[in-house]
Formats: structure tokens, sequence, C-alpha cells
């Protein structure tokens, strides 16, 4: 459901890129329906079909810690400190499965 595009720095900064156009033409073919770009992008969204650009969720970013936010599901487990905690994440994971 989520596609990210934009380059990366060593740093952790999220660099504009070409061919925005193609791209998100080409993910929204594909079925994906959340696209998470760098910020410096956000105009060239101008150039898409009106009804390609409402139908996808934009996510402008700067840095790398904004594409794991937006792209990552949030933690369903439970921590555990001890070995005891392995029958507890057993546990969990068998809930998950079913």
């Amino acid at each position: 459901d989520v596609a990210m595009t934009g380059e990366i720095t060593l740093r952790g900064r999220v660099l504009p890129i070409g061919g925005i156009r193609e791209k998100a033409l080409g993910a929204h073919r594909a079925g994906i329906r959340t696209i998470i770009l760098p910020r410096r992008n956000m105009d060239d969204l101008d150039e898409l079909p009106r009804d390609v650009y409402n139908e996808l969720t934009w996510v402008p970013v700067d840095t790398l810690d904004e594409v794991l936010t937006a792209a990552l599901m949030p933690a369903t487990l439970e921590p555990w400190t001890t070995l005891d905690g392995l029958h507890g994440l057993e546990t969990q994971l068998e809930r998950l499965a079913a």
C-alpha cells in the first residue's frame, strides 16, 4: 500500500529526485495508495492528472526518521526483558497468527 521515492543521504536527509510524475503514475497503476516523497518534490505533483492526484495520499518528508514513521506500522508486541518473557512472546505471536 505504501511506496517511497527520493534520495537518502548518509546523514538521513531525503533529497528531491526527478521523474515524480512517472513514478506516481506507475505506483497508482500498481495499486499503491500512499506515496512518501521528498518535500521539495511536492510542486512536481502539479504535473499529475487531478484524478490520480486525488486518489493518492501524499506524505512529504525531509528526513529518514519521517520516512520510517510514515512507512512502518506501530509495534504490536509487548516488550519483554527476561527469558520468562519468551513464553509470553510465543503466546503473542500465536495470537497474531490466528
